[in-house]
């Protein structure tokens, strides 16, 4: 232990300044020392080092490489999920637009009156009666030209 403890006191702020150098990032390299040093304790409870300050180092670099490879794994991994959803959403706005495309031909398809009536019942939200009232027909014409303007619509777009 106090082997350890010399180590320690004599090497770490040298390392933490060579791990800095290498980070740029003192939170980071704070963290790093601390995995250096619980490595190198691990080390000496195993065997005697004839060179610590080599191995101090050499265990220094390869954490700093390591961290930085798992950090661009990390970075591709989070620009291919992004590139994902950014194809996710083209598509899903391709399939929506050839859908809105389909009924939209669909309904101009429909006879005059019929789509009058399907779209004051569909988009602007009116009841049978108000569409009677405003086209001055029966109720129950209203009811017949949406179930033909339905079934029409089902039909066309294959559903």
């Amino acid at each position: 232990m106090t082997e350890f403890r010399d180590v320690y006191e004599q090497y770490h702020q040298r390392v933490f300044g060579f791990i800095l150098s290498l980070t740029n990032d003192r939170e980071q390299a704070k963290d790093i020392l601390q995995e250096v040093f619980i490595k190198v304790w691990e080390e000496l409870q195993r065997r005697e080092i004839e060179h610590i300050e080599s191995l101090l180092f050499t265990i220094s670099k390869n954490k700093v490489i390591d961290i930085a490879r798992k950090e661009k794994v990390r970075k591709i991994y989070r620009e291919t999920q992004a590139n994902r959803q950014s194809i996710n959403v083209t598509e899903q706005t391709v399939d929506f637009r050839e859908t809105k495309e389909r009924v939209d031909a669909a309904i101009r398809s429909l006879p005059p009156k019929r789509r009058e009536i399907f779209t004051l019942s569909r988009f602007e939200g009116k009841s049978y009666q108000e569409i009677a009232d405003h086209m001055k027909i029966s109720k129950n014409t209203v009811e017949v030209q949406m179930v033909k303007a339905l079934k029409y619509m089902r039909s066309a777009l294959h559903y």
